[in-house]
């Protein structure tokens, strides 16, 4: 049974045709190997994007067929991926690429192809719990790396300025006093405070990610380590 956002193929006059074909991540791997030499240097060993190809009847007059056909596209006019669900026991974060052309039989049944660019998912978006004194963080992902958002709480810091966080070597520094609670967010790849765009205020390196396995987190401000429990890290599990 496959959803789009929640919704069921049957809601558009539709059911999927077949299972749907899902590609392995493409892989970007290179090697060096000396001339005569007995070894191999892997050089990198990075994974790219997975597509999943699925083919679709709409079923009805040819008024319906057309119109259930445009409110499913309609589904992938907006800015964010659409979630999609195959009953595999994962769910897929996809973004469309490709919509082929409509084939109809007697009629009555118009299919259509599509394709995505998708990542692999399984249950839902996680904070992540750390202890104070032993601030580590278990990703239950398998990709090399996992999105995350590390979320600073102005609640719990009062006006507190020069707060430094370290995630995994990754350094986030932020010299001012805070007016809100300080986002770091490697999802959608922005530096906010209560809101506004402080990226030019914000010392750092590269969106925050999170490891498989432990991850190790900590929060300092004017110098002194305080509890995690002024700020939370989410992400969602993701596997190859």
């Amino acid at each position: 049974m496959a959803t789009v956002n929640g919704m069921n193929l049957k809601q558009f006059g539709a059911k999927m045709l077949s299972y749907p074909v899902i590609s392995a991540c493409a892989v970007d791997m290179g090697v060096f190997q000396g001339v005569n030499r007995s070894s191999l240097q892997l050089l990198h060993n990075r994974r790219g994007l997975r597509k999943l190809r699925c083919a679709i009847d709409f079923f009805g007059s040819n008024y319906d067929r057309t119109m259930h056909q445009s409110a499913f596209d309609a589904l992938f006019l907006g800015g964010e991926p659409v979630v999609i669900d195959i009953d595999d026991g994962f769910w897929y974060r996809a973004v469309l690429a490709k919509i082929g052309d409509p084939s109809t039989q007697s009629e009555l049944i118009t299919t259509i192809e599509y394709e995505f660019y998708v990542t692999r998912h399984r249950g839902s978006e996680i904070t992540a719990a750390v202890i104070p004194n032993d601030a580590v963080i278990f990703c239950q992902s398998n990709v090399a790396r996992t999105d995350c958002v590390i979320r600073i709480l102005y609640d719990q810091m009062g006006g507190a300025s020069n707060i430094l966080v370290e995630l995994n070597g990754l350094r986030y520094s932020f010299g001012e006093m805070m007016t809100g609670d300080l986002v770091i967010d490697g999802v959608n790849k922005t530096f906010t405070m209560a809101g506004e765009n402080v990226a030019e205020k914000l010392s750092w390196t590269d969106f925050p990610f999170l490891v498989p396995g432990d991850n190790v987190i900590s929060l300092s401000v004017e110098g002194v380590v305080v509890s995690m429990k002024s700020a939370s890290v989410t992400y969602t599990p993701t596997f190859l």
